[in-house]
This record gives C-alpha cells, sequence and structure tokens, in this order.
C-alpha cells in the first residue's frame, strides 16, 4: 500500500513548539519513525510538509494516482479550511486525520474539523504514535484481506509444523492473522472451565485483561453458545469487557474440542462496522486452521 502523509502549518517547527503540548520529537523524528514503521508493514510512503493551505492542496492532487491512502494533519487548517476538505473528498482516496494532542480537550476553536464528514478515522492525543496508530488502521481498513484464506491457513500449518513453547506459538499464529487481515489487534486465548487467559496477542499493547471469568464478556456468550460473536460497535453493548483503548469493533472466534470449548481467537478492529460478511468469513476458514493449536496443546 502506498500512503501519502501531509503535515500543515507550524509542523516544521516540532521539537521547539510548545512541547508541553505537542512533545519533543521533531517532524524529522516523525518522519523517521513512519518511514520505519511502513517499512515493517510492507508500505510505501511519501511525506510533505507546508505551513501554506495550496501546497497542501497541489501536493494532494500530484500524488492522487500514486497514493491508496492519506494520513493528513492539518495543524490548524483543521478548524477553518474548507478547501482541503473538498480536496479530500476530490480525491476519493480513505483518509484519517491525524493530531499530535488532543484537540477535543483544548480550545473549543478547535473541537470543529473541516474533515469530519470525509475523514475514514481520527487518530489523536497519542503524540507521535497518533501517526503510528493512523497509519497501522490505514493499512486496516484497505480493501479486502491481503492474502485469501487457504494462502493464511497454509502459513498457520507451516508454523504449526515446528512446535515451540505455547505463548511464543501463540504470539506468532497471532502475527500471522494480524498481518494478513490487516486487523488492529489479535489474541489466542485458552478457555477452561472458571477462566478464560490470553496465551498469544499481536498488536499495539497487551490486553488489558489478560485473564478473566469465563462468564464474562462476549467471550462468555461465545463459550456458552458455541458460536461466534460479532460486535459491530462495542461502545454501545454492556457485555463488552475491555482488551485495548480504541477498540470499536470485536468478533470472537470459540474453539472446540470434544464436548467443550477450550479456546477462543479475539480479532478486534478500531472501524466500527469492520466485520464485513467477507472478513468473517475469511476469519471462520482461518479459526479451522488453528484448530491443532488447541488439540494438541
Amino acid at each position: 500500500m502506498r500512503v501519502l502523509v501531509l503535515h500543515g502549518p507550524n509542523m516544521n517547527l516540532l521539537g521547539e513548539r510548545e512541547p508541553g503540548v505537542y512533545g519533543h520529537a521533531t517532524l524529522e523524528e516523525i518522519d523517521t519513525r513512519i518511514g520505519e514503521r511502513s517499512r515493517h508493514l510492507g508500505a510505501e510512503v511519501r511525506t510533505f510538509q507546508s505551513n501554506h493551505e495550496g501546497a497542501l492542496i497541489d501536493r494532494l492532487h500530484a500524488e492522487r494516482r500514486w497514493a491508496d491512502g492519506i494520513l493528513f494533519n492539518p495543524g490548524a487548517l483543521t478548524h477553518y479550511a474548507w478547501s482541503l476538505r473538498d480536496a479530500v473528498a476530490a480525491v476519493s482516496l480513505p483518509c484519517i486525520e491525524v493530531h499530535l494532542s488532543d484537540v477535543s480537550k483544548r480550545e473549543p476553536w478547535r473541537h470543529l474539523s473541516v474533515l469530519a464528514d470525509v475523514r475514514a478515522a481520527l487518530c489523536a492525543g497519542r503524540g507521535l504514535d497518533s501517526y503510528l496508530e493512523a497509519l497501522e488502521l490505514l493499512l486496516e481498513i484497505a480493501p479486502g484481506p491481503e492474502r485469501d484464506a487457504d494462502e493464511v491457513v497454509a502459513l498457520l500449518a507451516e508454523r504449526l509444523a515446528h512446535p515451540d513453547d505455547r505463548r511464543v506459538l501463540a504470539g506468532e499464529l497471532a502475527q500471522i492473522i494480524r498481518r494478513s487481515g490487516r486487523f488492529r489487534w489479535v489474541g489466542l486465548y485458552d478457555v477452561g472451565p472458571a477462566e478464560v487467559e490470553v496465551l498469544g496477542w499481536a498488536g499495539p499493547g497487551p490486553p488489558v485483561h489478560p485473564r478473566f471469568p469465563v462468564s464474562e464478556g462476549l467471550t462468555a456468550v461465545a463459550v456458552s453458545s458455541e458460536r461466534s460473536v460479532v460486535v459491530q460497535d462495542v461502545r454501545g453493548d454492556p457485555r463488552y469487557l475491555p482488551t485495548l483503548e480504541g477498540t470499536r469493533a470485536e468478533a470472537i472466534f470459540p474453539v472446540s474440542a470434544g464436548t467443550r470449548v477450550v479456546g477462543t481467537l479475539d480479532v478486534e478492529s478500531a472501524n466500527a462496522q469492520a466485520f464485513t460478511a467477507e472478513r468473517f468469513r475469511w476469519l471462520e476458514r482461518c479459526v479451522e486452521g488453528l484448530g491443532p493449536f488447541w488439540k494438541t496443546g
């Protein structure tokens, strides 16, 4: 995937500009970290900064045939430069709005974003990590899984053929699914008679609850029904047990051995409505490939 990163006014002064608000990282350091992460994720990135509204529009127009998606931090232009909104709408590329600070908790005039109705998502308030999260999210929402299900099952089988510490193996299996499907977070859990415990995960961070009662959360529904559970926006579901900050959609797939559920695959996205019918079928096929992990455990 090819990603265009646009930085707006005053970003060239990062590192010396209000470090209490914007942090100590310079723009060069931010671009370097974006480049490192993009190479790790298999993406190609071009970056551009300008203090001028028209220059940002011109670069967006010039790169529209090259780019597959946009990370855009318009700076203060976010709050009044409607021509930027029209430019993003005109190129019809998925755009994630990025801010180093949490603009929702700052001055009231910063609460308006001209990109609100044309952006795919907003990543803000985490400093340099706002850009890195946005990059991963943009790759996740690109059309369709990166690999077809049969190819992923083959990768899982190849890894399962080489025994290892179960936690190490679980983490690597989760990483295969996460990268192949471009999901935000993937975890493999053991399900016991009383508790559920994470064995391995892949994503921005560990789960908030690495161990919890089998009667709690959406996992309880999947285990008791022995059926997959998908919630397209967890913010409105009281059954949701938080796993990772920023999760919007979650899918849990139970794995049975004999007469009971012995494990689950937990897949999470920062995008509401992320689990389309195509993605759900893709994941069900992957779960079939994961079966031996629990059956031999």
